[in-house]
């Protein structure tokens, strides 16, 4: 009943995830009603091919449309109209204010009839006049009462003050200066041909229409501009009027919303294909909601915040976003093949909203694929720059192939997309700070910390060196042992040799209770087998103790508690059996607490752990002898089930037993004796003739030499 609950516990994370993911990726999708493009006069365009989403009228280009409005402006004559009510007015306040200064009728028809003269030749304000004057206003406009536009002469016009000028100049005629001076006619003196706004601005308009009409249509689906073609002055009038289009509607709510639900559609089959793949074939990422909770996560970050750069800036968002983060994370913590497919998830995603969708999908997927290969088992940082390195070049490798392959020459190959893939690589050379995040936050453990707790430096590992020598020289042989078979199957060869080393540590609490560590005196002697096993059996929980105080990860940790899984200590309950031959005795007590190793890394310590230690017994260290320990000792964990828990196949324990096998003759190799003395003919006898100096004279034997073509003869 736990069991079918947890599956069904289990079964709900996974959809709630998956439901949060494709939710949190849509809801970034970019808004249809923005115009995604930025652009620039004489520039290449660095969008793919773009066709006409609706019908698109030609306007003139931006110099040619501002000169000839500047044009139409500088020649446009202003409808005026004749004002009659001014005149009238004028006229009737002037007889009053003569009637009012008890002028003679003479006097008052004289000035009533030259002020009527002129406002009969038309008062102007002082900037027409100036026109007038000067010759750039021959004419005016004016609507007659059957709405017909007509030319009027200009010559006859006056100022309010040529009009005074005037008027003064008829009174000396009559010899009335004095008395005109004294009436001040100026005070009825007013424009009565003034300038008709409204009417001016609708002429002005319908001109300026005319004038700046479009020359052409482009029909929907044709060719606007392809990707690397020189943005011309009549594109970029098309695309302000697209512009202009998608603020203003953003071709209908309906179509917009047929359009979102359908992308979410695709990032629903996307998100869902790779659910599939981690179910089938990555079942323990599948079911392991932590690590299934960081691949959602990696993907859902990097895809929603990819989308939120294209809405800022399309072209710069698709060439600096690294792409390569996510395959080196993975990697990093999982293994190549599944960063390749969250990689391909990850760009097919981002194809969605990109606007050279093709080019991008080609361009990422060899990045992916570079990426992994050069970050794979990851042991420095001078691997990320290196990484960065050759991205930018296969970047731009690949951007120039794709431009030369359009184009057909290298001409108009934009620089700023240089410096964005420069951006990219130094972005993708800071990732050892995210992975370090992510470790942190997660629990994994990445290669540099594995690489980092090699370090014999490390606390633990100098208490272990001090106190228990000899445990320390079987972890080092355990760890070349498992290392060597980890690489022949597929494993994380670095995570086993980490493992192999800190298996042990535990062993630090009674370095004497070990065999490895003892001279001469062994006190399990004093002890019973009960109480032996105890103590052997507590350097699990001793490890474990000792990790968790130096914070080692998790991975570390499962090999201190796995190692022996749930194994007997065999030897001292065969002495207890044998000491107490008719009683049953109870294995409790002689068992290690366990789990059986859950990994295929934590199975081969276990195999070269106990396959080591065994060795150290033999006393025959021929090839065969060191076969049938081996397959003894491995042959005995699988049939007690201590590896049933571990995904190793029987292919792969063959492989790791010819590699134990291969590598113990090599520790227990036979060595060439060397002789003690160098051993010389008898003296003969002295002849008459030698001297004393002759023997003084003859040259030693290099005892260094022989031993040395002795050895490289017996090897």
């Amino acid at each position: 009943m736990d069991f079918f609950k947890k599956i069904k516990r289990t079964t709900l994370l996974q959809v709630l995830l998956l439901v949060g993911a494709i939710t949190i990726v849509a809801l970034c999708l970019p808004h249809d009603d923005k115009f995604h493009y930025s652009y620039q006069v004489d520039k290449p365009w660095e969008y793919s091919l773009l066709t006409a989403p609706f019908d698109i009228p030609i306007e003139l280009d931006t110099a040619t449309a501002t000169h000839r409005r500047d044009s139409v402006i500088r020649s446009f004559v202003n409808v005026y109209k004749i004002n009659k009510a001014v005149s009238a007015s004028q006229l009737k306040m002037l007889a009053q204010y003569l009637q009012n200064a008890k002028a003679s009728s003479s006097e008052r028809l004289f000035y009533v009839r030259i002020l009527n003269q002129v406002y009969d030749r038309g008062i102007v304000d002082n900037n027409t006049y100036e026109r007038i004057c000067n010759g750039s206003l021959p004419y005016v406009r004016h609507e007659a009462d059957n709405h017909t536009i007509e030319n009027i002469p200009t010559g006859d016009f006056l100022s309010v003050r040529a009009a005074y000028e005037h008027l003064d100049s008829l009174a000396a005629e009559q010899n009335l200066r004095e008395k005109f001076a004294s009436l001040h006619l100026n005070a009825f003196l007013q424009p009565n041909v003034v300038v008709d706004s409204v009417r001016s601005m609708d002429m002005l308009r319908v001109r300026l229409q005319k004038e700046l009409a479009p020359v052409g249509i482009i029909q929907k689906g044709e060719r606007i501009i392809d990707r690397g073609s020189v943005v011309t002055p009549q594109v970029v009038s098309a695309l302000n009027y697209m512009k202009q289009e998608y603020e203003a509607n953003a071709m209908g709510k309906q179509e917009s919303n047929y359009y979102i639900l359908s992308r979410v559609c695709i990032i629903t089959i996307l998100m869902l294909m790779l659910y599939i793949y981690l179910g089938v074939l990555r079942s323990q990422v599948f079911y392991d909601m932590r690590k299934l909770t960081f691949v959602m996560s990696l993907l859902t970050c990097f895809t929603a915040l990819f989308f939120l750069g294209i809405s800022v800036d399309p072209v710069k968002t698709a060439y600096i976003m690294p792409f390569a983060l996510v395959p080196i994370v993975m990697t990093t913590f999982f293994d190549s093949n599944l960063a390749i497919v969250v990689h391909c998830v990850e760009v097919m995603l981002a194809s969605i909203v990109s606007s050279y969708s093709t080019d991008l999908v080609l361009m990422q997927f060899a990045i992916g694929i570079i990426s992994v290969a050069t970050i794979q088992e990851m042991s420095r940082r001078s691997q990320l720059a290196r990484t960065a390195g050759m991205v930018f070049v296969c970047y731009s490798i690949i951007y120039i192939a794709f431009f030369v392959m359009e184009k057909g020459t290298i001409n108009g190959i934009s620089k700023y997309v240089f410096f964005y893939f420069v951006i990219n690589a130094i972005l993708l050379s800071f990732s050892n700070l995210l992975i370090y995040m992510l470790e942190k936050l997660f629990g994994f453990t990445s290669s540099l910390t594995l690489v980092e707790l090699t370090d014999l430096n490390q606390p633990l590992l100098r208490q272990l060196s001090d106190l228990c020598p000899g445990t320390f020289q079987h972890s080092m042989q355990v760890a070349n042992l498992g290392a060597e078979a980890a690489h022949l199957i597929g494993a994380n060869v670095q995570l086993v040799r980490v493992g192999a080393i800190y298996h042990d540590i535990g062993k630090t609490k009674s370095p004497n209770f070990f065999t490895e560590n003892q001279r001469g005196v062994n006190p399990h002697s004093l002890l019973t087998p009960e109480q032996s096993a105890s103590i052997v059996i507590r350097h699990v929980t001793d490890g474990l103790e000792l990790a968790d105080k130096a914070k080692l990860p998790q991975a570390i940790k499962d090999f201190i508690v796995q190692h022996h899984g749930h194994g007997l200590a065999r030897y001292f309950y065969t002495q207890a059996c044998n000491q107490h031959p008719d009683e049953t005795i109870d294995p409790e007590p002689f068992t290690y607490p366990g789990p059986n190793p859950q990994t295929r890394e934590v199975a081969i310590v276990m195999m070269a752990d106990a396959t080591e230690a065994a060795s150290k017994s033999l006393t025959d260290h021929s090839r065969e002898a060191i076969t049938n320990l081996v397959n003894k000792i491995i042959d005995s964990q699988i049939a007690n089930g201590l590896l049933k828990d571990a995904p190793i196949s029987f292919r792969d324990v063959e492989v790791i037993k010819r590699t134990f096998i291969d590598r113990l003759g090599t520790f227990y190799h036979m060595r060439v004796k060397y002789p003690d003395q160098i051993k010389r003919k008898p003296a003969e006898p002295e002849s008459a003739d030698t001297k004393p100096s002759d023997i003084a004279d003859a040259k030693p034997v290099d005892a260094a030499a022989e031993a040395k073509n002795g050895g490289e003869d017996k090897a």
